[in-house]
């Protein structure tokens, strides 16, 4: 709607559930030639930005393995089946309420 509207647009989080929803809008801002971005807060972190120099530049040698984990409890055995947190066709599961 914002690019319908001539706005530019800065989205935090995820702005589309796939990729497909994501190049219409990318096609949608050039044909208007409007800014479109999704402002995902960990790339422009200034730890971030060291963290992929360091391993650009194998200041540490090769990465042979990641390991990463982030617990939290978003859904319950009350959550319903319909709930927009568990349907992957709404965003339901990590994409859009984890911090990605």
């Amino acid at each position: 709607m914002a690019l319908d509207a001539g706005l530019n647009v800065l989205c935090e989080k995820a702005f589309t559930i796939n990729a497909q929803q994501a190049e219409k809008l990318v096609i949608k801002a050039r044909e208007k030639k409007l800014f479109l971005m999704e402002a995902f807060w960990s790339r422009f972190f200034p730890a971030s930005r060291k963290l992929h120099e360091i391993l650009v530049n194998g200041d540490i040698g090769e990465i042979k393995e990641v390991t990463s984990d982030l617990s939290l409890e978003i859904v319950d055995k009350d959550t319903p089946d319909t709930s927009r947190l568990v349907d992957p066709k709404l965003g339901g599961g990590a994409l859009l309420d984890l911090g990605t």
